[in-house]
């Protein structure tokens, strides 16, 4: 019973993986208006989709694993799969600090530069292991 609720649940990380690179779009897009001054960032909307985002990684990685465990790789797909996992949760892991680092940015700490250096490191660490799932 276990085995086919992980497998059900792995069968949709190619679909939920795909919610947090949307979302990474759309607040590096924003970050870059911001940055040229074309926009101002409404705080509230804006942590509010870096929410959104960081739920829907959470979400990515718990079905990632779910997909390992329900299947079995051997060769260069085991080595190339565990990197993938591994860079996964190092995308969450930087994310998960920025996040909390852009809600502590209210509080009159300037926060928001290691926000989006942590932001641009969570990124690219996402689009190289993404690449090798």
């Amino acid at each position: 019973m276990i085995h086919l609720f992980l497998t059900i649940i792995g069968d949709f990380h190619p679909l939920i993986v795909h919610f947090p690179i949307g979302i990474f779009g759309l607040i590096a897009f924003s970050l870059i208006l911001y940055k040229i001054k074309k926009i101002e960032l409404p705080m509230p909307f804006f942590k509010l989709i870096n929410g959104l985002c960081l739920s829907t990684l959470i979400l990515a990685v718990i079905f990632g694993v779910a997909s390992e465990n329900s299947r079995s790789y051997s060769g260069k797909d085991a080595d190339l799969l565990e990197w993938h996992e591994k860079l996964g949760f190092v995308a969450l892991f930087l994310y998960f600090i920025a996040f909390f680092l852009l809600y502590f940015q209210e509080k009159g700490k300037n926060y928001f530069k290691w926000y989006v250096i942590l932001f641009i490191l969570s990124f690219l660490t996402m689009s190289f292991g993404g690449h090798l799932g």
